[in-house]
């Protein structure tokens, strides 16, 4: 009668390993489904975000081109800027004012300070008669 017994509970272990063993084969199973479920998803992003990337290094280059021409565009003004500060320096030495401050005055303040010049001009040079 001993003998009966120990073969149905060598059995039942035996049922139990093997629903074990099935048990992790399938766990295996989906996580390795989700895991490629997971890589599929990563991928998908990384693919957003290249192309967000592409659209923006396309943008940067559109900025930068249009600040090229805005510079370009730029460079005539602040010669003319010069321009007016160096005439309103080169005045002032020649009337005995602070060539520095007129030059200043003219590259920052241009047509009126060379406007105040042109109509101050014949008091200066009565003043230095």
């Amino acid at each position: 009668m001993k003998k009966n017994n120990y073969i149905p509970s060598l059995i039942f272990i035996k049922r139990i390993v093997l629903i074990f063993i099935l048990f992790i084969i399938f766990s295996i199973q989906i996580k390795a489904q989700t895991n490629s479920e997971e890589i599929k998803e990563m991928n998908h992003k990384i693919e957003t975000q290249n192309s967000e990337i592409q659209s923006l290094k396309n943008k940067i280059s559109i900025d930068s081109n249009l600040m090229n021409q805005d510079l370009g565009n730029y460079a005539p003004i602040g010669l003319v800027l010069f321009l007016f500060g160096g005439f309103c320096a080169l005045w002032a030495q020649n009337t005995g004012q602070n060539p520095w401050t007129w030059f200043f005055l003219g590259f920052i303040f241009s047509i009126i300070t060379v406007i105040i010049i042109l109509i101050n001009n014949p008091r200066f040079q009565s003043e230095q008669e």
